[in-house]
């Protein structure tokens, strides 16, 4: 008999997603919010067990964003309690990266786009 695998406890009002790491790192990780917790390598959401608090649930489809790299490759960003993390290997090591600078840049130029139009 095939015992199931026991699902990970992550909270947040964010839908949980997958950070995949590189090969070389044993591990992935699940984020909602800002809780990060380590998975199996190659774990899904739905090997998740999400717990959300009671005010509104915060989808990240509504956070979410794909850019392109130079070479076609893309990356997802998500903005996570105003801050965008990004799933490039630059992002993973440096926790920083061109793709969130330039997210950050359009967000203050739509900012001030938005007051100048109030």
């Amino acid at each position: 008999m095939c015992q199931e695998k026991s699902k990970v406890v992550i909270t947040g009002r964010y839908e949980p997603q997958i950070f995949r790491t590189p090969e070389s790192v044993e591990h992935d990780f699940a984020y909602s919010d800002n809780n990060w917790v380590k998975v199996d390598k190659g774990s899904e959401v739905k090997d998740l067990f999400w717990i959300a608090p009671t005010e509104e649930v915060i989808t990240p489809s509504r956070m979410k964003t794909l850019v392109e790299g130079p070479n076609g490759q893309k990356y997802r960003l998500l903005r996570n309690e105003g801050t965008w993390i990004c799933d490039c290997k630059g992002f993973t090591f440096r926790r920083k990266c061109k793709h969130t600078a330039e997210r950050i840049e359009l967000d203050k130029k739509t900012e001030a786009s938005n007051e100048s139009n109030d």
